[in-house]
């Protein structure tokens, strides 16, 4: 990180701009280094085969320090900077079915051939509400791509991902802790 300058004034002494600039600017930049964004599913989103991946479309932002989430189109984060990150998947899944799994993922590269990261939980009740999350920390390259996916073998097409847009059960949170 950049050090600021500091400089000691007498009363009445006129401050150049270079010398706000300056430090203004290294304040930015320390500003920039922190990389965090928070997406969640604004209303309920129909899940319709089972066993077959469908991406969750986070179309909500909660925060985006970076601008890096893509909310309206690809719904998919980009990491900014190569370093670790905190990954934090969760779907809520609602009317799931007795004994069924319900799986979340997270996919690097738009690639589900193997999940980044992935958590499954299994209905024990009738017509319920299930959270299956996933959180790990990994390794991402400049320009990588997180999506969030979710898979179901419940054998209909009734099981939806539950989205209200506060951010608390479907969502996928990702926050840089440590810098290349």
């Amino acid at each position: 990180m950049p050090s600021l300058v500091t400089n000691s004034f007498s009363a009445n002494t006129r401050i150049k701009s270079a010398q706000v600039n300056t430090n203004f600017d290294d304040l930015v930049k320390q500003r920039i280094d922190f990389v965090g964004a928070k997406a969640t599913l604004a209303a309920t989103q129909n899940v319709v085969n089972t066993d077959t991946w469908t991406q969750v479309n986070l179309d909500t932002e909660i925060y985006d320090i970076g601008s890096n989430f893509d909310v309206a189109t690809t719904y998919d984060f980009t990491a900014p900077v190569a370093g670790y990150y905190l990954i934090v998947g969760s779907i809520r899944w609602q009317t799931t079915k007795d004994t069924f799994k319900y799986i979340t993922a997270v996919a690097l590269n738009n690639s589900l051939a193997v999940p980044l990261i992935i958590g499954e939980a299994q209905s024990s009740v009738t017509s319920g509400l299930l959270i299956a999350s996933c959180t790990d920390i990994r390794h991402l390259d400049a320009g990588d791509i997180l999506e969030l996916w979710g898979q179901h073998n419940d054998g209909t097409a009734n099981p939806d991902f539950f989205g209200d847009g506060n951010g608390a059960q479907t969502y996928l949170m990702v926050i840089l802790i440590a810098r290349d």
